[in-house]
């Protein structure tokens, strides 16, 4: 099933999207079409700024700008919950803390 494109889940929403548009061969517009009806939350607001009133607007580039425009929010997401977990061993000095975990 198909769920929701909410903008953080972009790539499990893309990925299933295209392997079902694949196996039901279904066009770049209808594509276009199912994503437009299945945005919510945030991809829904991003969706809702110029990008609705563009009259070119394919599904190959509505693809490509929900990927840019939340592929950072991702990886912050994952480089906080791995930097929450973080701990500095007692041998460890905060140079080298930071180092391993990239912080500055």
């Amino acid at each position: 099933m198909l769920g929701n494109l909410k903008g953080p889940n972009y790539s499990d929403y893309f990925n299933a999207l295209d392997k079902i548009g694949k196996l039901g061969g279904w066009s770049n517009d209808q594509l276009l079409h199912i994503t437009q009806l299945k945005m919510e939350g945030t991809a829904r607001r991003f969706y809702e700024s110029p990008l609705k009133n563009n009259n070119e607007l394919s599904y190959g580039v509505l693809k490509q700008k929900m990927i840019s425009h939340f592929k950072d929010e991702e990886s912050f997401a994952a480089s906080f919950a791995s930097f929450s977990s973080a701990q500095q061993y007692e041998h460890e000095s905060v140079r080298i803390f930071l180092f391993v975990y990239r912080v500055w």
